[in-house]
């Protein structure tokens, strides 16, 4: 009897609860993020969207000594025609690290991302890769610094 109580209980707490989104019901931050990339696959606008373009990719810094510190800044475009945002950036190598604006880049406006590389205990060829996230249609991008560091004496 215990038993069926429990059953019975359970089914009308499951069957009262209902998903909080209705279908076709959007949030209303949609317009405003408009993340393309986390959209659904059916409703994919590829037209209405941010888009990054990397005016540089790959920096070479040459030779420097280990100890000394490099700062590069890679320049983009938001060629698309949503506004552009920067996510986060991400290096494999705490070496590596990166700085950019938290506000939107307008359509047509240009921005940078400023990354810098302590070469502090690292010698001989080096290449640090970052990843950048946007909520642009391909929404991460990579840059690259790379150079020789000379060994302290």
């Amino acid at each position: 009897m215990k038993l069926n109580k429990f059953f019975i209980i359970f089914l009308c707490a499951f069957g009262s609860c209902k998903s909080d989104q209705s279908k076709g019901e959007q949030s209303p931050y949609h317009d405003m993020i408009h993340m393309s990339a986390t959209a659904d696959a059916e409703q994919l606008d590829t037209v209405n969207v941010a888009k990054i373009k990397m005016l540089d990719n790959v920096f070479d810094f040459g030779e420097i000594n280990e100890g000394d510190t490099i700062t590069h800044k890679f320049k983009f475009q938001n060629v698309g025609k949503r506004d552009l945002f920067i996510l986060d950036t991400r290096s494999v190598c705490g070496c590596t690290i990166a700085k950019h604006t938290e506000e939107a880049i307008e359509p047509g406006r240009y921005g940078e991302i400023t990354v810098q590389f302590d070469s502090h205990r690292k010698t001989k060829e080096q290449e640090k890769k970052l990843t950048i996230f946007t909520n642009a249609l391909e929404n991460k991008q990579f840059v690259t610094l790379r150079g020789y560091v000379y060994p302290k004496k």
